[in-house]
């Protein structure tokens, strides 16, 4: 098994622990000599390990707190946050993706310098995920929103994929315009997908039938 260590906090007192359970692998495909990418879910996931301190994550993350008090208790008022949860050593997190949280913790953290100056619709996606899971989403505004006025920019380009990646983004941010753009492109790119196929949209009951579709 793959350990990657990431470190936050230098003097951090806590760890975290994430397991990927899909793991991106090549594939040569036969006779045709391409390579196929497909997520494949290992018996043995590749695991990160992050180390960040309990203090200011409960501080900053509500969720973290609930997380920390839920398994230390509740703290009392009288003591302060940092003593309180200096016996805090490990905490997993399954089913996250690794690279989101490791940004989300630098954000956190004031570290955005440490992030790429770029960001593409799927990563931001993911960033969302987390940031709505662990109640982050006005804390990562700031940084996210520098995002925002490229992800509306030529939308009628982009696919339906792309499309579903900035309905997401902009439905965590409140960011209503982009909402409501980016969805009726891409109702109007799926509808038009189905047609061709010889399906109107119209007539479908969405309740499930197009669960594929589905952000």
């Amino acid at each position: 098994m793959h350990l990657k260590t990431h470190i936050i906090d230098r003097l951090g007192d806590l760890t975290l622990h994430l397991r990927n359970r899909y793991r991106r692998h090549s594939h040569r495909c036969k006779p045709s000599n391409q390579f196929t990418t497909y997520y494949k879910d290992t018996s043995h996931p590749e695991s990160v390990q992050i180390i960040v301190s309990s203090y200011h994550l409960a501080l900053r993350c509500p969720v973290f707190f609930a997380l920390l008090s839920d398994r230390y208790g509740s703290p009392p008022t009288q003591k302060p946050l940092s003593k309180y949860f200096k016996d805090a050593k490990d905490l997993v997190l399954d089913g996250d993706n690794p690279n989101a949280i490791l940004a989300m913790l630098k954000i956190l953290r004031f570290k955005e310098h440490e992030l790429p100056m770029q960001w593409s619709a799927m990563k931001l996606r993911k960033l969302a995920v987390v940031a709505h899971k662990y109640d982050v989403r006005e804390a990562l505004r700031p940084y996210v929103g520098l995002f925002f006025e490229g992800l509306m920019r030529n939308m009628w380009s982009i696919g339906t994929s792309g499309l579903k990646s900035r309905i997401c983004v902009f439905w965590v941010w409140s960011q209503w315009d982009g909402f409501e753009g980016a969805t009726k492109l891409w109702i109007k790119k799926a509808n038009c997908a189905l047609e061709n196929r010889g399906i109107n949209l119209l007539s479908v009951e969405l309740t499930g039938k197009l669960s594929d579709t589905s952000l």
